[in-house]
């Protein structure tokens, strides 16, 4: 079963509502930007940590074509969790599994070990 905009925005508000509590008070500001259909078969989960002002906390995007790369080394690595300077990027197979609450869970001790890993 494929995910749906809510399940994925179910996921997404877990990792906003965490990283909006880390940054409270810092002048960071964070958006979540959805890719819920990218080449058919995946969703892409992109959170920015921005020092401007955000007026948009979320939102669903349809262009894609910035992550051609990390997909091409999805498909090779298998790797689902991408850093950035200034955002992080998770992309996985649309399957409702992958995008429940449960696993925004598991994503989130994943980011924070490689945060801390320094990776």
């Amino acid at each position: 079963m494929k995910v749906t905009y809510s399940e994925l925005d179910i996921y997404a508000k877990y990792f906003q509502e965490y990283f909006a509590r880390i940054f409270k008070g810092c002048n960071k500001n964070i958006k979540v930007v959805l890719y819920p259909k990218v080449k058919s078969i995946y969703s892409i989960f992109e959170l920015i940590i921005s020092d401007t002002e955000i007026d948009i906390k979320m939102e669903f995007e349809n262009n894609t074509n910035k992550f051609d790369k990390a997909i091409c080394d999805f498909n090779k690595t298998n790797k689902t969790i991408n850093f950035e300077e200034n955002s992080f990027f998770i992309i996985k197979t649309r399957e409702v599994e992958n995008w429940s609450l449960e696993s925004a869970k598991l994503d989130l001790s994943k980011i924070i070990d490689e945060i801390l890993e320094g990776e």
